[in-house]
C-alpha cells in the first residue's frame, strides 16, 4: 500500500480531461455520494466528466444532469450480460474518455474490457471486499485488475484486498464537509420532523439492508427507550428491509422515523445528537465521516475502516452482532452529554485534518492525470 502526499490546488486552469466514471446504480448510497461530488467539484480544475450507471435509475441521476454533469442510464437487466462492454464501448468512444474510473468489481470488469479495448487507461476503486469470499470472484479480480491503478477507501480495504489480488494499492480517504452546529437549523429541521428540542435524537444514515443490520440498532433503541422514553431515532435510507424493519420498530411506538431516501442529509445531520452504525461489513462509511464532520459522536461496530476512524475518541467501538454493548454505547452518549461533545468535537477535528473533501479531490485528480498521462 501506498500513501501519497495530497498535492494543492492549480494555481492556472488545466487542460480538459475526460474522465468516465461507471457504478452500478444512481441509487442513494456511498459510492453514488462520493462519485457525484467528484463529478461536480472536480470541473473547476479542469475536469469533464461522464457518470454511468447501468443497473439501475434512482435520484441522483437528475441531481447530476442538474448540476451539468453529463449522465448514461444502459439499458438491461441483472445477471451476466457481455452485450454491456460493447454499450461501454461505445459510450468511451462517444464521450473521447482519456481515464475510466470504475466502482466495485462488476464495473471494474465491464468498464475495464470497454476501457481496454480503446487503450484507454483504468483507474479501479474498492470500496469493500465481499467478492473475496468467493473464489471465482477474486480469480476474476485478479484477471480484471492487471494493468489497472487501484485505490482502496481504507486501509482496511486495501490490506483485505491485497491478501487475494496482488496489484499495489494506494489508499485515497474519502472525504466529507465540515458542519457547524447551526442551533436555529437544529430548531427547524426538528419542528419539521416532529421532535422535541430538548429530546435526545440517533440517527443513522444507511441502505435499509440486511448487511447494514438495523434490526440490532432498533432492538438496542428498545432498550434505550426503557431508560429514555423520550428518545427518538431517525433511519435514513431505503431498501428491501424496510417492510421487516417497520414491523418490528411498531413496538417502539412512533418513536423510530423511517425518513426514506433524502437529498438533504447534511440539514438532517443537525437535528441530531448522535450516530450509530451497527454494519456486519463496511469499508470506509462516507455517511459516518459526514457525521463526525458535523460534531456528531459515534456509536459504530468494529468492522472496515470503521476502528481507524474511532481511533482517538470520536466515538465508541462495539462488536458486530452486539446489541447489548450497542444500547450500552448509546444510553452512555444520551446519559454524559459532556462525553458526548468531547467526542463530537474530536471527530469534527479529526475529519478537518485528514478526510477533508478538499484533500480528497486533489489526490484523485492527481491519480487521474498520472494515468492518463501514462497512457499517452
Amino acid at each position: 500500500m501506498t500513501r501519497s502526499p495530497q498535492p494543492t490546488p492549480p494555481n492556472a486552469p488545466q487542460p480538459t480531461l475526460r474522465v468516465a466514471e461507471i457504478m452500478q446504480y444512481f441509487d442513494v448510497g456511498g459510492i453514488e455520494s462520493l462519485v457525484s461530488r467528484l463529478a461536480v467539484q472536480s470541473r473547476p480544475y479542469g475536469v469533464e466528466m461522464l457518470v454511468i450507471a447501468y443497473l439501475g435509475d434512482g435520484p441522483l441521476r437528475q441531481q447530476l444532469n442538474d448540476a451539468g454533469v453529463q449522465t448514461l442510464l444502459l439499458p438491461g437487466a441483472g445477471g451476466i450480460q457481455p452485450q454491456r462492454i460493447w454499450q461501454l464501448r461505445a459510450a468511451l468512444r462517444r464521450f473521447g474518455a482519456d481515464v475510466v474510473h470504475t466502482h466495485h468489481l462488476g464495473p471494474l470488469l465491464y468498464g475495464g474490457l470497454a476501457a481496454r479495448s480503446l487503450g484507454v487507461p483504468i483507474v479501479h476503486t474498492e470500496h469493500s471486499v465481499e467478492w473475496a469470499e468467493r473464489p471465482r470472484l477474486r480469480l476474476l479480480a485478479a484477471l480484471a485488475s492487471h494493468g489497472v491503478t487501484v485505490t482502496a477507501v481504507s486501509e482496511a480495504v486495501a490490506q483485505a484486498r491485497q491478501t487475494h489480488v496482488p496489484p499495489p494499492v494506494q489508499v485515497v480517504d474519502n472525504g466529507v464537509p465540515v458542519r457547524e452546529r447551526v442551533p436555529a437549523m437544529r430548531e427547524a429541521v426538528r419542528a419539521e420532523l416532529g421532535l422535541p428540542l430538548d429530546a435526545p435524537v440517533i440517527g443513522c444514515v444507511a441502505r435499509l439492508a440486511a448487511e447494514k443490520n438495523h434490526a440490532l440498532l432498533i432492538a438496542a433503541f428498545a432498550q434505550v427507550l426503557a431508560a429514555r422514553p423520550d428518545a427518538h431515532l431517525l433511519l435514513i435510507g431505503d431498501g428491501p428491509e424496510r417492510a421487516r424493519l417497520e414491523q418490528q420498530a411498531a413496538a417502539c411506538g412512533g418513536n423510530v422515523h423511517f425518513l426514506g431516501l433524502r437529498q438533504d442529509v447534511g440539514r438532517l445531520l443537525q437535528a441530531m445528537d448522535m450516530m450509530a452504525l451497527a454494519s456486519e461489513r463496511e469499508g470506509q462509511p462516507l455517511a459516518l465521516l459526514e457525521g463526525m464532520g458535523a460534531a456528531l459522536p459515534v456509536v459504530a461496530t468494529a468492522v472496515g475502516g470503521v476502528p481507524l476512524l474511532l481511533r482517538d475518541g470520536a466515538g465508541t467501538l462495539v462488536p458486530a452482532g452486539d446489541m447489548t454493548a450497542m444500547a450500552e454505547g448509546l444510553l452512555a452518549l444520551v446519559t454524559r452529554p459532556e462525553l458526548a461533545r468531547s467526542m463530537g468535537d474530536t471527530g469534527q477535528a479529526l475529519v478537518a485534518r485528514k478526510y477533508s473533501e478538499t484533500a480528497m479531490l486533489q489526490h484523485y485528480l492527481r491519480i487521474w492525470r498520472q494515468a492518463a498521462q501514462g497512457a499517452a
